[in-house]
């Protein structure tokens, strides 16, 4: 079976949840997110994003790693 898959748009911590719950109604299998140093942490946002959805998986894009522990 094939899985599919977005993109996470790029936009407000507070929208990701509402954001992932349209990709979770569409019948997305998987939604990426890209850590945006500047703004969120990866973890907490994927975690808002599991916590608000019911079936959709979500992976995390590390980037730029070089920038993470400054």
């Amino acid at each position: 079976m094939t899985a599919i898959g977005a993109r996470m748009p790029r936009g407000p911590h507070r929208e990701l949840v509402a954001r992932g719950r349209e990709f979770d109604a569409l019948g997305f299998d998987e939604l990426w997110l890209v850590e945006d140093c500047f703004e969120y942490g990866g973890v907490s946002a994927a975690a808002a994003v599991l916590a608000s959805t019911e079936r959709v998986g979500v992976g995390v894009g590390l980037f730029p790693v070089a920038h993470r522990n400054r």
